[in-house]
């Protein structure tokens, strides 16, 4: 209730009162309204009862003793009277027996049945004249007695209790309505009388006495005061302090303005606020007077004070003193000032002859200084921490082609550079300066109108003023094109050396392979492949047919450049192309031979024919079948043919034959290489295996980033290829040889191994025993690359590279995400991208477009196999894969069938 003005308060307390009396009236009003309303229904209903009644009577004067004897005209009288009264809610009536059995009635289905209410038997039995409510009725009942006091029966009126009901209800909402409009005419009233007699007047006060506790000394008019009138004293008690106010007000401000003549007159004996300002003008007028001596130079003066406490008092007293004493130290110091007034004219000709000599060098040191921003060839510039240029030399400006470094002055990159550079060089500037770390000797590229690129090598290095807070940044550009062609052009040249360098490996290794593939020529016991040609085939000649895929050196220095255009996506494996040629050709079992394969790019063909056109034929097979599928691959199909031999021992002869006609090679034509038909349908199966290009350098790549579960990926996923399952021993121990192979080629770039040692020692106890069953072969070769593995992570020092690994991880995590290029990896890790790329070629072995490719097909086809109800495109787009279109042609070149044939197969397989 604090809440609540006092006007409120009184309101609502009365408003209770009010509430509670006029209520309580109200309910007792209603209740004895009510009951007179019963009293009269019981008078109605007793009227109703008396023409059966006086009936009764006067039967039992005619001899009639029990209502059974007088039963037929009392139900005639009932439902007569019913029939009379029914439109007044008269429910029923009837004649109860002394046994509380029901005689007549105006229902005819209710005679001679029991009574079944408590209430009523109760009632009845009483035999009493009473009204009571049972169920939705009211019953009356009047007791009958005859003239000598015999009961008779009873004779019982029912109403509805809905007219009751509904008559209460009608008086209640008159009441209710009745109490509101008093309750609310009482209320409106006592608040008129409580605002005029009582709010009005306090909140008048209230206002005075708020402006007084303000300081606003208002003027109270003078009210007439009536005896026993409270508000009207009250109010001439504030004007009487309102007026004793102002005057000591009066008086205070004379004071406050040094006038100490006002006096405040004293009301009475204890008016204490008058007699402390009578104190306090007397106190002042002789602090007043002592200082006016002092003021006219009468140091003499003593200013006592009235107590310890008297603060002013004290002051004066020792100010005194110190004025004495001041007074004598400034006849001290004006001696003193004058002999140092003679010293500081000297010592200023002194500093006048020094500020000549050090503005002289400031001038020379400034010419220095323009002298060298307006020659040295680097651009040189000042930057605020808005980014905005506040100096620069001309060889800056001449940079943006401009003629004054005047006309730099408040540009910021993006005024200068492309939105996506200007962006790079604002997020360095700025990491620059929030971190204090410089950059040094960083390659910078700016594309120039031309179309060209400039590269400058930029340093930058945080701008401190004299207590070493960073007020922004300066840097050093110098223009490095040339040095930058040079490097480009030594690159290239160190690409050609590599690629002649591998051709010369290639031929080193064509002895390797023709042993390989023939046995050698000096040793009396054949390997596998030359054994089976002994025993198997019987046709009298026997030729060498080598294949050999040429690129144009356009298309290499693309893929040596880590772009990937449409060339790339149809790049299939030699062996497939040649494996479906000629199984297309023999299918007339003309003659038999073997597919071989070599390299990644050459292929060798073994034929046992019965004529020496038939190979002639075969090979004009081979271009015809190239020429007609070719379409976009630019590469060139050579091929080289053996001389006929008639016996396998001779093969050598027709291979190096076959070699010498591959020298010469003078076709132009550029061929397809197409994917392979099912190997199944050839009687010669069994010596067919299938080890693309794609997969091998896969498996390379695999091994050199140490990704060990991947390898096992790629080893299950070549051994399935070939069913070696149900394949010969022959076929088994060609897949392990290559396996073998590929081992070679990724220990050949290991910097631990020696190239000139002869058999690398790693193989040696793997070559010389071949696996005997599939399982064995399987068990060999996981052996073989876990210790490539194993070696590459403890000698290669690339692994424990931190940058690499950052980089490998961010891949993993952020594959996904399809716009993961190349420029945006090298904004994350703060590199040039042309260093990116060259460092990512030399740490994975391919470059970037081709590992992050690699990477997304290696998870799209767990996708695959995980969801298989999931559609081809939605598990691209989550591979990180733009498109259909795009995942498809992928992993095709990945995996050499479609996403949808690889999840069939797999799906096989795991049922099976």
């Amino acid at each position: 209730m604090k809440q609540f003005s006092l006007r409120t308060k009184i309101l609502l307390s009365v408003s209770v009162i009010l509430f509670f009396v006029l209520g309580t009236s109200t309910i007792v009003h209603i209740q004895a309204l009510r009951q007179d309303y019963l009293e009269a229904l019981t008078w109605h209903s007793e009227s109703l009862a008396q023409d059966i009644i006086h009936k009764l009577i006067d039967m039992e004067t005619f001899g009639l003793k029990s209502v059974e004897d007088m039963f037929p005209p009392l139900a005639l009288r009932c439902i007569k009277l019913y029939e009379l009264n029914k439109h007044k809610n008269v429910s029923y009536f009837a004649v109860f027996d002394p046994s509380g059995t029901i005689g007549p009635h105006n229902d005819s289905e209710l005679w001679h049945t029991p009574v079944t209410s408590e209430m009523l038997l109760a009632e009845l039995e009483r035999r009493e004249q009473v009204t009571v409510l049972e169920g939705k009725t009211y019953h009356t009942l009047v007791p009958v007695f005859g003239e000598k006091g015999a009961y008779l029966g009873t004779v019982g009126v029912g109403v509805s209790r809905t007219v009751v009901d509904e008559k209460v209800k009608h008086l209640v909402w008159q009441s209710l309505i009745l109490y509101v409009v008093f309750l609310l005419l009482s209320f409106s009233l006592i608040s008129f009388l409580m605002h005029m007699v009582l709010t009005k007047p306090v909140r008048r006060l209230v206002e005075l006495g708020e402006q007084l506790a303000a300081g606003n000394l208002v003027e109270i008019p003078s009210t007439s005061q009536v005896q026993g009138d409270e508000v009207a004293i009250l109010t001439s008690a504030f004007r009487r302090i309102s007026v004793y106010m102002h005057e000591v007000a009066k008086v205070a401000t004379s004071i406050s303005i040094g006038d100490l003549r006002g006096q405040v007159q004293l009301r009475s004996e204890d008016d204490v606020l008058g007699g402390a300002f009578q104190r306090m003008t007397t106190y002042l007028n002789r602090l007043a007077d002592s200082a006016t001596a002092i003021a006219s130079g009468d140091l003499r003066q003593e200013v006592s004070a009235e107590s310890e406490h008297d603060v002013l008092g004290n002051a004066f007293q020792a100010m005194s003193i110190q004025l004495r004493e001041n007074f004598e130290k400034i006849q001290q110091e004006v001696m003193q000032r004058r002999q140092a007034q003679q010293a500081l004219q000297h010592l200023n000709e002194e500093l006048e002859h020094r500020v000549e000599r050090r503005t002289a060098e400031l001038a020379r040191e400034k010419y220095i200084l323009e002298t060298f921003m307006a020659t040295v060839p680097d651009s040189i510039y000042f930057k605020d921490w808005e980014g905005r240029i506040t100096n620069s030399n001309k060889a800056h400006a001449q940079e943006f082609s401009f003629d004054d470094p005047s006309e730099l002055i408040g540009k910021t990159n993006f005024d200068l550079m492309p939105p996506e550079l200007a962006e790079m060089n604002y997020e360095q500037e700025q990491q620059i300066l929030r971190s204090g770390a410089p950059v040094l000797d960083r390659e910078f590229p700016m594309p120039m109108e031309n179309g060209r690129m400039r590269w400058s090598l930029v340093t930058k290095m945080p701008l401190r003023d004299e207590h070493g807070a960073i007020i922004g940044i300066f840097g050093i550009s110098r223009d490095i094109s040339v040095q930058k062609q040079t490097q480009q052009s030594l690159e290239q040249a160190y690409a050609e050396i590599l690629s002649l360098n591998r051709q010369l490996q290639a031929d080193s290794m064509r002895f390797y392979m023709k042993a390989l593939l023939l046995g050698a020529p000096s040793t009396s016991v054949a390997n596998g492949l030359h054994r089976t040609i002994r025993e198997s085939w019987h046709a009298p000649y026997f030729g060498v047919v080598l294949v050999k895929l040429l690129q144009d050196a356009a298309v290499v220095a693309l893929n040596s450049s880590g772009q990937d255009g449409e060339d790339a996506t149809t790049r299939q494996d030699l062996m497939e192309f040649l494996r479906e040629m000629y199984e297309t050709y023999i299918r007339d079992d003309r003659f038999s031979g073997v597919v071989s394969h070599l390299s990644a790019t050459e292929s060798a063909l073994i034929l046992n024919f019965s004529t020496e056109a038939q190979v002639q034929e075969f090979c004009e097979f081979i271009g015809k079948e190239g020429i007609s599928h070719r379409l976009v691959m630019q590469s060139r199909l050579v091929i080289g043919i053996g001389e006929p031999v008639t016996t396998p021992d001779e093969l050598h002869l027709s291979y190096d034959s076959a070699q010498q006609a591959l020298l010469g090679r003078n076709s132009t034509d550029r061929l397809q290489i197409l994917s392979s038909t099912d190997p199944e349908r050839h009687k010669k199966e069994s010596l067919l295996f299938s080890f693309p290009v794609e997969k091998e350098q896969q498996l390379i790549t695999a091994v050199i980033a140490g990704q060990e579960e991947y390898t096992r990926e790629l080893i299950d996923d070549l051994i399935a290829r070939n069913k070696l399952e149900r394949s010969s021993y022959q076929k088994s121990l060609n897949v392990y040889t290559h396996f073998l192979q590929t081992a070679g080629k990724i220990l050949a770039q290991s910097p631990v191994q020696d190239a000139g040692s002869g058999e690398l020692p790693l193989l040696q106890s793997f070559r010389e025993s071949p696996p005997e069953t599939v399982a064995k072969l399987h068990e060999r070769v996981t052996e073989v690359f876990r210790q490539l593995i194993l070696l590459y992570r403890r000698h290669d020092p690339r692994q424990s590279n931190p940058l690499t690994r950052r980089i490998f991880r961010y891949l993993e995590r952020h594959y996904k995400d399809q716009n993961l290029s190349l420029d945006r990896l090298a904004r994350v890790f703060k590199l040039n991208p042309s260093y990116l790329s060259r460092y990512f070629k030399e740490q994975s072995g391919l470059n970037y477009v081709e590992y992050l490719a690699m990477l997304r097909v290696k998870n799209a086809k767990a996708l695959l196999v995980a969801h298989p109800g999931q559609r081809i495109h939605d598990i691209g787009i989550k591979a990180g894969f733009s498109g259909k279109e795009s995942f498809i042609r992928t992993f095709k070149r990945f995996e050499g069938v479609t996403p949808g044939t690889y999840r069939k197969r797999a799906l096989s397989n795991a049922e099976m």
